[in-house]
């Protein structure tokens, strides 16, 4: 057992020695803070709250931004695709195979004009022709490709 006569001192803190009470009393200028609905928040709290909500808002908004972006050029991409499709078939179900080279032209779809460039040329075997349509919007910009191949001769019944 460790005792003062043992060189070991006790760990009382006291009043004589500096050491106050750590209750907080009116007279320092505490009060007690009990919180109540009549009390409400304190402006520090009610800041904090409103930065985190702007943070929050200001992702969501730009995540819709982000999301709108992606919708529109998904419809591009789609439409883009169809026309190209489109003039694949036609040049796959023609009777009369396409000539060899490339063929230009505008397919209005979706409301929005579309130019195609169909390329042909022939493959390895001589009876098979590799079909290329690339689909390009008003600006420019190629949105959609496809490739087909068909007979180079029309095939009888």
């Amino acid at each position: 057992m460790r005792t003062a006569e043992h060189g070991f001192m006790s760990r009382v803190r006291s009043a004589e020695h500096g050491f106050t009470s750590r209750v907080r009393s009116a007279e320092h200028g505490f009060t007690s803070r009990v919180r109540s609905a009549e009390h409400g928040f304190t402006l520090i709290e009610i800041m904090v709250a409103l930065a985190v909500f702007s943070l929050a808002a200001l992702a969501l908004i730009r995540l819709e931004g982000a999301t709108i972006r992606g919708a529109s050029i998904l419809d591009s991409t789609l439409t883009a695709q169809l026309v190209a499709r489109n003039v694949a078939i036609e040049a796959v179900t023609d009777a009369r195979p396409p000539v060899i080279g490339d063929t230009s032209g505008v397919e209005t779809n979706g409301g929005r004009a579309w130019s195609w460039t169909r390329h042909v040329e022939p493959t390895g075997d001589a009876r098979i022709l590799k079909i290329d349509v690339t689909v390009a919007d008003a600006a420019g910009v190629r949105q959609g490709r496809i490739t087909m191949v068909r007979a180079s001769a029309p095939v009888a019944s």
